[in-house]
């Protein structure tokens, strides 16, 4: 993490990497940005996701999958 300059972290289980950005940055004092350059995924996924009706929220950052 140090390498990387990262100011926080969290866990995606439960909530999926949108619900835990929503959380980090409800408590921020100022604005919060980030940039995703790379979101791995286990090959064929998504479209699993999008055959099922997308109904997992994978796709939308909000499974807990999304890590």
């Amino acid at each position: 993490m140090r390498a990387f300059g990262a100011h926080a972290a969290t866990d995606v289980t439960g909530f999926g990497l949108l619900g835990h950005a929503r959380a980090l940055a409800a408590q921020q004092r100022l604005d919060v940005a980030f940039v995703i350059h790379n979101l791995p995924v286990l090959a064929g996924m998504a479209a699993v996701s999008r055959a099922g009706g997308g109904r997992g929220g994978l796709l939308q950052g909000t499974a807990p999958e999304t890590s």
